[in-house]
């Protein structure tokens, strides 16, 4: 014997799984905005650290040249008989 479906409890199982569906649904747009939102965070938290890597690149860059134009002045100074300050 096959089940006999009623339009009446078809019709609600129907709108039960659209209901269900629905909420899914909803489930995963919250989902997805909450990780849309963590991940912009981060982004700006990585960004945010290059900079700081970027300034303090810079400022070891000048401070290297500065260190590399002493000791060249320094060791020029040394070998060629002049003063070494």
């Amino acid at each position: 014997l096959s089940p006999v479906c009623l339009s009446v409890s078809c019709s609600s199982s129907g709108n039960s799984l659209i209901a269900i569906d629905n909420k899914i649904e909803q489930a995963m747009d919250l989902v997805k905005s909450h990780l849309m939102l963590a991940v912009r965070e981060e982004v700006e938290l990585l960004r945010e650290q290059i900079r700081e890597l970027q300034e303090r690149n810079q400022q070891l860059e000048r401070e290297n040249h500065t260190l590399r134009a002493t000791h060249t002045h320094t060791h020029t100074h040394t070998h060629t008989g002049g003063p070494t300050s």
